[in-house]
């Protein structure tokens, strides 16, 4: 029987978890990658898991459709986690295992061939990030000290909690 197959790939987790020297900031960071995974769990699936996920659907609209709304979220929650998210229309499920193996293969492909957006680490008129060393959106001196020089996706992380 065939469906419609989507291949997900978090290409930045250990990146995105590890990108800060607080404790707490990662085990905020990594709930919210935990968290990410759990949403796609609504979805006919044969695994997710480790940073992968395989999910299932009835038609190449209905996937699109999906995977636009759950990108769009990550988009909003964690924009540094870069997806790699390739959609296979035909997808035989009577041969589970070399159907899965060709799409992987293509979801590769189609990996390695991506260019990551480079980061400019400061514009040399700001402060940095006291925790990723990035440009710090947020500052000023009526701040704690830990409130203080902060980029913008550590302090959705924390509030997040």
């Amino acid at each position: 029987m065939s469906k419609t197959a989507v291949f997900i790939e978090m290409m930045s987790i250990q990146k995105y978890i590890f990108g800060s020297s607080k404790l707490k900031e990662n085990i905020g960071a990594s709930f919210i990658v935990k968290n990410i995974f759990e949403q796609l769990g609504k979805y006919d699936h044969s695994y997710i898991g480790g940073g992968n996920a395989l999910l299932y659907f009835t038609s190449l609209k209905e996937a699109k459709n999906a995977m636009r709304k759950w990108s769009r979220g990550l988009l909003q929650q964690a924009p540094s986690l870069v997806p790699v998210i390739a959609i296979e229309e035909n997808f035989d499920e009577d041969s589970y295992v070399e159907s899965r193996e060709l799409f992987i293969k293509h979801a590769k492909e189609r990996e390695n061939s991506f260019i990551p957006q480079t980061e400019i680490r400061s514009f040399g008129i700001t402060t940095d990030c006291n925790r990723t060393g990035l440009s710090a959106d947020i500052w000023g001196r009526n701040l704690s000290e830990d409130e203080r020089n902060r980029s913008e996706e550590h302090t959705s992380e924390l509030q997040s909690h």
